[in-house]
């Protein structure tokens, strides 16, 4: 169950060509052998802000850290004889797209490092150096790990409980300080030895890389104006006030499998005829009314649709909307049963749906305009407005489909969101 030399690829900075095949290189199975955790420690968060030293820690420390990885984890190491950073990579770890996230911080990490303490980093006078490192949206933590932090602590959990959750597994409370390039966990106490940095995409860890180098702001964050180099752009340059602003919460995304990992139980809902069953199953079938119809009366009019059309197209069209509005506030009525099941974002899908409806009875602006511009298919992003996994929502004109919103049009919006 030791990791051995064999199982540990090295990737210097330099070389780009290494990294191409690495998903054929990679072993996606991973050993599992009991071992016993270590006491818990002090957040590494609270120590920095507190300006406080990190401990110490050893290269079996940062192997150990590996060990509750699925992916998307490496060791930068700088070696004196070489003098240079390079990359060292598991073998036990697979291959998946956020590894370029991996890429990217390791490159801008030995950068930095060089950039801020030169005088560390002299060859051969210098001593070698470890540090674990992972990048993504989220840490690619084992889902047993996972799990047993959780229950470890828990204030509910029995005290001998919690002992046989931490011992074994490979999952530890003692391992090596983990810089994760991207979004880390809420309680600090659920890995404590892990260290929020920025993410490896525009606006944020380049913008680091380019202030140590050339102490200019990235163009993200400066106004936009006849400079090419400025990309921010506001509302009052563009001649809007306030009160001009469009009065709705705005969001655009994509829709893919985000915090899968974490709260596998979270639902990313496919549309199916169940969704919208709600008004059929109820009882006394007729005493449900939306859009201004009963489960019965939708029954009877899709029956008779084609003969109405054969006649009279014109008023088919009108019960077919009337019919596709029934089904979205059926699908409303559903989702929000189940609320708490969905992923943050498809909460946000529904919340505008529920918007939409109210706003149609009132004759007014729907106050939520959160949609998926984009999705994951076949490995690739594409926009989900057309896109034939999203038909049976645009049918009935259910929103979880949105054009894209530049950043120039997004500035005409009162309130914005994100959302993980």
């Amino acid at each position: 169950g030791e990791m051995h030399d064999e199982e540990i690829l090295a990737i210097p900075a330099e070389d780009d060509a290494i990294w191409q095949g690495m998903n054929e290189n990679n072993d996606k199975t991973a050993g599992n052998p009991s071992a016993t955790a270590g006491v818990a420690v002090v957040p590494h968060a609270e120590l920095i802000n507190s300006n406080q030293p990190l401990p110490s820690y050893n290269i079996e420390n940062a192997l150990d850290a590996a060990k509750m990885f699925e992916h998307t984890f490496g060791l930068l190491v700088y070696d004196p004889d070489e003098d240079a950073f390079f990359e060292f990579y598991s073998r036990r770890h697979y291959w998946v797209s956020g590894c370029a996230k991996l890429r990217k911080s390791f490159k801008a990490l030995a950068f930095l490092l060089r950039q801020k303490f030169p005088e560390r980093f002299q060859g051969k006078e210098s001593r070698e150096l470890v540090i674990p490192f992972s990048s993504g949206d989220y840490p690619a933590i084992k889902p047993l790990c996972m799990d047993h932090f959780r229950h470890a602590y828990d204030e509910n959990s029995p005290p001998g409980w919690k002992q046989i959750i931490v011992d074994g597994n490979n999952c530890y409370h003692n391992v090596a300080p983990v810089l994760h390039f991207g979004s880390v966990f809420r309680q600090p106490n659920f890995f404590p030895s892990m260290i929020a940095m920025p993410m490896p995409v525009m606006g944020h860890l380049p913008c680091f890389s380019r202030w140590t180098k050339t102490k200019t702001v990235c163009p993200e964050f400066r106004r936009a104006g006849k400079d090419p180099e400025t990309l921010l752009p506001l509302g009052d340059a563009q001649g809007l006030k306030w009160e001009d602003l469009i009065p709705q919460v705005v969001w655009r995304g994509t829709e893919f499998s985000y915090l899968v990992k974490i709260h596998p139980l979270l639902l990313r809902p496919t549309f199916f005829n169940e969704l919208i069953e709600w008004p059929y199953n109820q009882n006394g079938e007729d005493e449900v009314r939306l859009a201004g119809l009963t489960a019965g009366q939708v029954e009877n009019l899709e029956s008779r649709l084609d003969a109405i059309k054969a006649r009279a197209p014109k008023r088919a069209k009108q019960f077919e909307l009337q019919i596709n509005q029934f089904s979205k506030e059926a699908a409303v009525t559903s989702m929000k049963e189940r609320y708490d099941e969905l992923a943050p974002r498809w909460k946000a899908v529904v919340l505008t749906a529920e918007a939409e409806v109210q706003a149609k009875s009132l004759g007014a602006l729907p106050w939520a305009d959160m949609k998926f511009s984009h999705h994951i298919s076949g490995g690739k992003k594409g926009p989900t407005v057309g896109a034939a996994h999203f038909k049976g929502w645009e049918d009935i004109g259910f929103p979880a489909t949105g054009e894209y919103i530049n950043s120039v049009n997004q500035a005409k919006y009162k309130y914005h969101i994100d959302l993980g």
